[in-house]
């Protein structure tokens, strides 16, 4: 059996036959006999090997071919290899540009992270600054606490002792007055003073 025809995507032609001329509802297409076919590309990598003369007579093929086109081998020959020099060329400040290129963000980059660095480091360097002051008014503030806490100490230690002077009054008022009651005592059966 015969194996069905491949088919390009990119191939315009594919399934028309140029002697036969297809309609469709709305009238005749319109012939495609003076629109020249452009081949169809396939995207690549290019090989970076310079070729030798042998490749480039091989690329080019018979000498023939060169006659068709008017111009010689020597030409062609000439013209492919300024081409692949010049390819070449251009692949080389492709690769400086895309290097420039790759150095620039990488100090860019680094640039950023200084600026993120910097900005910490003032960042921090004014949450210190905010800690210290908070400090200070926190010391400030305990200054006066201790203060006021030593008055009242003192205060209340003026107050103890005045009390504790007043109780030692009172107790030695309470020790006269129970000596004057037991000299006074009167014994309730003879009546003779007990002292």
């Amino acid at each position: 059996k015969d194996a069905p025809p491949q088919i390009d995507p990119l191939d315009r032609s594919a399934g028309v036959d140029d002697e036969e001329e297809t309609t469709s509802a709305l009238g005749p297409k319109p012939s495609e006999k003076g629109i020249p076919r452009i081949p169809s590309i396939r995207p690549s990598t290019p090989d970076r090997v310079t070729p030798s003369e042998e490749d480039l007579e091989e690329h080019l093929g018979p000498d023939d071919s060169a006659s068709q086109t008017g111009l010689d081998r020597a030409q062609l020959l000439e013209k492919y290899q300024a081409a692949i020099n010049e390819r070449d060329k251009i692949l080389h400040q492709n690769s400086q540009c895309q290097h420039k290129i790759a150095e620039h963000f990488r100090k860019k980059k680094g640039a950023d992270e200084r600026q993120e660095v910097e900005k910490s480091v003032t960042d921090q360097e004014q949450r210190y600054t905010k800690c210290l002051q908070a400090l200070d008014e926190l010391e400030l503030e305990n200054d006066l606490t201790q203060k006021e806490a030593d008055a009242r100490s003192n205060e209340e230690k003026e107050k103890m002792e005045e009390k504790k002077n007043l109780v030692d009054e009172m107790t030695a008022q309470y020790f006269e007055f129970k000596k004057g009651v037991a000299k006074q005592a009167v014994n309730s059966r003879s009546g003779k003073p007990l002292a």
